[in-house]
């Protein structure tokens, strides 16, 4: 015969049946401070929710611009302002933050360019900033790299173009105002920094003799280079003037070892 733990068993012995009785329940007892408890709970939770339901997602580009910071990457798509000094800010503290750390180990900085160019001066500020960086710094032209934007691209330690990239180098534009003495000066400076501008994107491009003659006459004009264009003999195929160290033709290839490697990404 089955048992049954904790249910009283009867038979009958007439019937020679077996009758299993329900257990009986045992009453709980429930104090006022545990129901004040629950309450207080209650009243947390509802005061949570409330909370929950006025919150806000964040700005997706806010959102995007840490993302990018975590990442090292920065991105030139408007003019370069007084504001771009930021960029400079950004590198001068990863290099901070890396000290210690061996330069093939450190974590590259990438800036992503599609930019008309700007300022001179806060141009200068990061170009010094990238050629002065210990930490790799890597330059990506998206589509149009012209003017200040085009000397911050050729500072890059590596310098990637998209297949349709463009590039405008020239020596800019400015004024003067102010009395005939403070125009006479302002013009010698601008053109001492000029000069400065123009040694450093030749540096920059490390041309062969031949090439580096014609650069002093394309550089004074709108020296407009191509990716696409692959005419060996033009003055416009920016691979035939060193603009670049790396070619993307697909993005897939950030994600194929080699490529990857070679730009530590």
């Amino acid at each position: 015969m089955a048992e049954f733990v904790g249910t009283p068993i009867l038979e009958d012995e007439e019937a020679g049946d077996v009758v299993i009785m329900p257990s009986e329940q045992e009453s709980e007892v429930v104090s006022s401070e545990e129901i004040r408890e629950v309450i207080q709970q209650m009243v947390q939770d509802q005061a949570q929710y409330d909370n929950c339901a006025n919150l806000t997602l964040p700005d997706p580009s806010i959102v995007s611009y840490y993302r990018s910071q975590a990442r090292r990457i920065l991105w030139f798509e408007d003019e370069i302002d007084d504001n771009a000094i930021v960029y400079a800010n950004h590198i001068i503290s990863w290099n901070i933050e890396d000290i210690g750390i061996p330069v093939e180990e450190r974590t590259p900085i990438k800036i992503y360019i599609n930019s008309p160019g700007g300022n001179l001066n806060e141009c200068m500020v990061i170009c010094d900033a990238i050629r002065m960086s210990e930490t790799p710094v890597y330059t990506i032209n998206m589509n149009s790299a012209s003017s200040a934007a085009a000397a911050i691209f050729l500072c890059g330690h590596k310098r990637i173009a998209f297949p349709s990239a463009s590039f405008l180098i020239h020596l800019g534009s400015g004024g003067t105002y102010g009395t005939y003495q403070q125009t006479k000066s302002q013009q010698k400076n601008y053109d001492k920094t000029i000069e400065i501008f123009k040694q450093m994107i030749k540096e920059q491009m490390q041309l062969p003799a031949n090439l580096a003659e014609k650069f002093d006459e394309l550089i004074d004009g709108e020296w407009y280079l191509y990716m696409t264009d692959t005419n060996p003999e033009s003055d416009h195929n920016a691979r035939k003037y060193n603009l670049v160290t790396e070619e993307m033709n697909f993005l897939s290839q950030f994600n194929t070892k080699k490529f990857a490697k070679s730009l530590d990404f």
